[in-house]
């Protein structure tokens, strides 16, 4: 597999686009004032609390069927209120509540990170392995739970190879279940434009843990599965090269992506 070059830099967009949950129109018919007016500051709340992976504006109009003008008036009451905080990602602002009741990353980080411990002691060498549990993985994690959204994945259907390819990059953290940050360096496009290598640096869990590149192997194939879902293609997803160093400016890891239909 030869890549040219070519490097290109990327902004990241964070969609999540779901129908109307039974719970939400429960939520709608029951938010209702004394004097039969609806009220709106609870169902953007509840429709939060549902949504922990962050709602765009246009999102939670969709899912409770408001309009974004009404939606837009009552969430800058909310953070006047200091009930709901916004995330800048990309392009979008992800809105969250601050009465989610999820498990702390800390918890979930530490959990994890035990069952690879002991899956790396009785399986030593066999990252392979990792990359078939990721396989597995991926048909019990919901679509809900992505940081991407219907639309962008009605239109990844649509793109050219080379501009779907250079697309997934951008978001491919997002794919990631834990959402562990790291930052997108630079993609290597093959000269057929049907692969593509990703450098990514600023890994977040390398910094704290080496051992946790493990996590890696699996991820390629979590997003291997999870694409050829959405995109309707084959996909063959590796993990190419990795650096753990002491100096975390050094650490780095290589994916490789390629069509293979």
């Amino acid at each position: 597999m030869s890549f040219n070059s070519n490097v290109y830099k990327v902004k990241r967009k964070n969609v999540i686009t779901n129908p109307i949950s039974k719970k939400l129109i429960a939520i709608k018919s029951n938010a209702m004032s004394p004097n039969n007016e609806i009220d709106y500051m609870k169902i953007i709340l509840e429709c939060l609390e549902i949504n922990t992976a962050g709602l765009t504006i246009t999102d939670i109009a969709k899912k409770t069927d408001i309009s974004r003008n009404t939606i837009y008036r009552y969430i800058d009451i909310l953070e006047e209120k200091d009930l709901v905080f916004k995330k800048k990602v990309g392009a979008y602002h992800l809105y969250f509540t601050k009465e989610r009741e999820i498990l702390k990353k800390d918890l979930i980080y530490g959990f994890y990170k035990g069952l690879l411990s002991v899956f790396k002691e009785n399986n030593p060498n066999k990252e392979n392995l990792y990359k078939e549990i990721g396989k597995s993985l991926a048909k019990y994690v919901p679509a809900s739970l992505w940081a991407i959204g219907s639309k962008l994945q009605k239109r990844l259907k649509q793109f050219s190879n080379e501009f779907l390819l250079k697309t997934v990059g951008k978001f491919l953290q997002y794919l990631d279940p834990l959402k562990l940050n790291l930052t997108l360096k630079e993609i290597e496009m093959s000269e057929n434009n049907n692969s593509v290598q990703y450098h990514f640096i600023n890994i977040e869990s390398a910094k704290n843990d080496p051992e946790f590149i493990n996590h890696y192997y699996l991820l390629v194939g979590f997003v291997e599965v999870k694409l050829g879902e959405i995109c309707g293609k084959k996909f063959k997803c590796d993990l190419q090269e990795f650096k753990i160093s002491e100096n975390p400016e050094d650490i780095y890891i290589k994916i490789s992506l390629e069509i293979m239909d």
